[in-house]
């Protein structure tokens, strides 16, 4: 049975060392991380990457302090309802975990470290966010962050990586995509299930977070170019019907009824594009049985749900999954109604919508 490296289930990493990187962007919003030959000491929680909201005292480390990074828009704190986490560049290269609320105001970083920090998944309750980096040891891995006090938990430690993490139902269980595979652990690393056949038809991906049901048993998941749904060991059923181009990154909607996964379809010029289909039933393909949501001319990716029927996702303008000649903006859909979130220089990726309610440090 596996326990998390330097004690981080007690919330305190020792004093350690992290290797300075150069970051380069690359297509569909990845980086590819060039070591350098030189090192930093590690001796705090801010500089750790954690919560901007958690300070690095001698001997008080995890202790809350003022953030210490504004919002961007200058607008003043106050209890949110509701934030979207997503990973961006911040227009410097460097890719962590930022949040912003869902009127698009009150933009903050989140993680602070030399690292590639990404893909972002808030827990149900919305006290836990996790996400992906390669702070460690080059590999992406899956941590958790306890959003009151910025503390860290390095969760997996596979040696073929781990990306796209997603809470269970109750809480008690992160899973993630690591190979071909889905996993599910505790959120301390222990007991590490396998959760689908290890069966594909496309061993490169990239492959989108596992969505769990409300029943605490079925797992909904792509093969890159096909949605399917396991429960309980059982074989797989088919969502939607595999494909020659992708068929992707699946995410559900609040009553369960939905799915929306990205495309790529005949016209758009390789780009993905967002549909909607149902989450029960089989349909035979996205892009002629489903609902477009985003829009034609743009790169679509990762698309998350929020309450009141309501989708973000990171979109490229005249963008497509070989190449990005613009960064990417957080868009939103309701009812028909399209919204920019984000715009500028940043490249603005992979968001993750929080429970209503949600309280990030002293924000």
């Amino acid at each position: 049975m596996r326990r998390p490296r330097n004690g981080s289930e007690g919330g305190h990493r020792e004093l350690s060392v992290v290797p300075q990187r150069l970051v380069l962007l690359v297509p569909e919003g990845y980086h590819r991380v060039m070591r350098l030959h030189r090192y930093r000491p590690i001796a705090c929680a801010a500089q750790l990457g954690l919560v901007a909201g958690v300070g690095c005292n001698v001997g008080e480390l995890g202790r809350p302090v003022p953030p210490v990074e504004p919002p961007v828009d200058g607008s003043p704190g106050k209890e949110p309802s509701e934030w979207i986490a997503f990973d961006s560049d911040g227009g410097t290269f460097n890719r962590d975990i930022y949040i912003i609320r869902a009127d698009g105001t009150g933009r903050r970083r989140l993680t602070t470290a030399s690292s590639v920090d990404a893909q972002p998944s808030f827990s149900r309750d919305g006290t836990k966010l996790a996400f992906a980096s390669d702070r460690d040891d080059g590999i992406m891995q899956i941590y958790m962050m306890d959003l009151a006090t910025g503390v860290l938990t390095h969760v997996t430690q596979r040696p073929e990586g781990a990306h796209d993490p997603a809470f269970a139902i109750d809480g008690t269980r992160l899973g993630y995509r690591s190979g071909v595979s889905v996993f599910t652990a505790t959120l301390d690393g222990t007991d590490e299930r396998q959760v689908t056949d290890g069966t594909t038809c496309c061993a490169g991906g990239p492959f989108g977070a596992p969505v769990f049901l409300a029943d605490g048993q079925s797992t909904i998941y792509d093969d890159y170019n096909a949605i399917y749904s396991t429960s309980g060991g059982m074989a797989r059923r088919t969502v939607v019907k595999p494909t020659t181009g992708e068929q992707s990154h699946p995410a559900l909607s609040a009553d369960g009824s939905t799915i929306v996964l990205q495309s790529t379809c005949v016209g758009d010029d390789a780009a993905r594009s967002l549909w909607t289909v149902p989450a029960t039933g089989t349909t035979d393909y996205s892009c002629t049985g489903g609902q477009r949501v985003s829009q034609t001319g743009t790169d679509a990716t990762h698309a998350s749900w929020g309450p009141s029927n309501v989708i973000v996702w990171g979109s490229v303008a005249g963008g497509s999954n070989s190449s990005s000649p613009v960064p990417s903006s957080l868009v939103t859909w309701q009812d028909g109604s399209r919204r920019t979130l984000t715009s500028g220089n940043a490249d603005d990726r992979n968001p993750s919508w929080s429970p209503t309610g949600t309280v990030i440090g002293t924000w």
